[in-house]
Parts: structure tokens; C-alpha cells; sequence
């Protein structure tokens, strides 16, 4: 097992499918610790179908980077201590869903440090075309569900009341399979 960084540094996971270049991960850290994001990602590539979903992170042209709302669960380049708040959310599930909007946002303000941004200086694009909505992951539940157990916690964990019943059916299928 390897040893965690120290807090001030960052953490990264790539899904298998996503392209960029190897020195553009120089950038992205630099340009992370250049402006104290809590977060950072390439944009997405000008002629990749994402670019017309996620407008937000498109490229830009003549910029180094520019600032989200939140970085998605393609290649985000989290800073540690923001990854030590978000990684008990995703415990249980085969996939991110959820954890770019609800957990990213919710702990980032949390720290005070709702800091994230697009690296345009560093584009991706994924190979595998197609989206996952209709897959079942190894826990037995679906990419929308699995968002939704996401929603979940955040909402308990901000003590707001719940349907206790599907909380409670999701999180048994998330504890019942382990994934990675």
C-alpha cells in the first residue's frame, strides 16, 4: 500500500479511458499550486462530444485555465485534504457518479476552499465513446442509482431528513458487494 501525501499535495484518479498528455500532469499540479485550487482537471478537448455536454469545461482558447463550478470524476487532481473529506462518500460504489456535484462541492465549501478549475494549457478526450447510465455495477446498482445513494449521504451528513427506506436499500446493495 502506498503512502498518502502529505496534505498540501494532490491525488489523482484517471478513469481508463480518458487521453492526455503525460507532461500535461506538470501543468495541471503547477497550476494548482500557482492559484491554491482545491481542485483541477484537463478541459475537455474542442472536438470531443463531451465538449458539447460539459460546456463548462470545454477548452478555451488563449487561457491557461479557467474556474468551474466543479471538476468531473474523468481526471480530477484533488488536493489531500479535500480527498480525505470526499473518499468516505464514494465507499461501496463501482463508479464516481455523484461525487463531482454533490461531494466535490459539499466538502469544498466545507473547507472553505470551493477552488476549482479547467486546465485549457492541458486538453483530454476519452476513447471509449458512449455513456454508462444503463450499466450495473458490481454492487448491483446502476450508475443513476449510485449517484443518488451519493445525494444520500451528503444529505445525512448535512442532517437533513431522508426516505430512510431507499437510503437504506441502496446503501445494503453498496455494502454487500466490495468494489473498487
Amino acid at each position: 500500500q502506498l503512502e498518502m501525501p502529505p496534505k498540501d499535495h494532490y491525488i489523482s484518479v484517471i478513469n481508463d479511458d480518458v487521453m492526455f498528455c503525460a507532461s500535461d500532469v506538470i501543468k495541471l499540479l503547477a497550476l494548482a499550486r500557482l492559484h491554491n485550487l482545491s481542485a483541477i482537471q484537463p478541459s475537455v478537448a474542442l472536438n470531443h462530444e463531451l465538449s458539447l455536454e460539459y460546456g463548462f469545461l470545454r477548452q478555451r482558447p488563449c487561457v491557461s485555465m479557467h474556474r468551474v463550478p466543479f471538476v468531473e470524476m474523468m481526471a480530477p487532481f484533488m488536493r489531500r485534504d479535500l480527498w480525505d473529506l470526499v473518499l468516505p462518500f464514494n465507499q461501496g460504489k463501482g463508479s464516481g457518479y455523484g461525487l463531482d456535484r454533490f461531494v466535490l462541492t459539499t466538502c469544498g465549501a466545507h473547507l472553505n476552499a470551493w477552488r476549482f478549475a479547467a486546465a485549457d494549457c492541458a486538453p483530454m478526450t476519452h476513447i471509449r465513446r458512449g455513456r454508462t447510465l444503463q450499466k450495473r455495477y458490481k454492487n448491483g446498482l446502476l450508475s443513476k442509482e449510485e449517484e443518488y445513494l451519493v445525494r444520500l449521504r451528503v444529505m445525512i451528513a448535512m442532517g437533513f431528513n431522508v426516505d430512510q427506506a431507499t437510503y437504506e436499500r441502496l446503501e445494503a446493495s453498496a455494502s454487500t458487494q466490495n468494489t473498487p
